[in-house]
């Protein structure tokens, strides 16, 4: 990954980073949710978008977990969704779609290859 992508990640970061923090001093909503849960959804973006700028699609299952529990959490939080709400639903979501992902790169993958050896790249 280059120096600028890094950059523009590291960026996006510090930006978000203080929206979340300007967020939580203004408004009532944002007052109670914890530091924790923003940076889970932050580091998953970034692992995404890390494996996205090298095209490696297989590897979201890590990333969309940090993100669904993360926003999980910053949903309960902010009342959004109830207390007696569990965690497991959303995460077999996640993985639901990870492994989505994955499927429809490693077929297309072996297709590509199959015909006349081309590679994907």
């Amino acid at each position: 990954m280059g120096l600028r992508w890094r950059s523009a990640l590291w960026a996006a970061l510090l930006i978000g980073a203080g929206v979340v923090l300007l967020l939580k001093q203004t408004t009532h909503r944002f007052e109670h949710v914890s530091v924790w849960p923003v940076l889970l959804i932050l580091i998953g973006v970034w692992v995404a978008a890390e494996r996205l700028a090298v095209r490696d699609r297989r590897g979201f299952v890590f990333p969309l977990v940090l993100v669904a529990i993360g926003l999980f959490f910053v949903l309960r939080e902010t009342h959004t969704i109830g207390a007696d709400v569990s965690v497991w639903p959303v995460l077999l979501v996640a993985l639901g779609v990870a492994v989505l992902l994955a499927a429809r790169t490693s077929r297309r993958r072996r297709w590509r290859r199959g015909r006349g050896g081309l590679r994907v790249g």
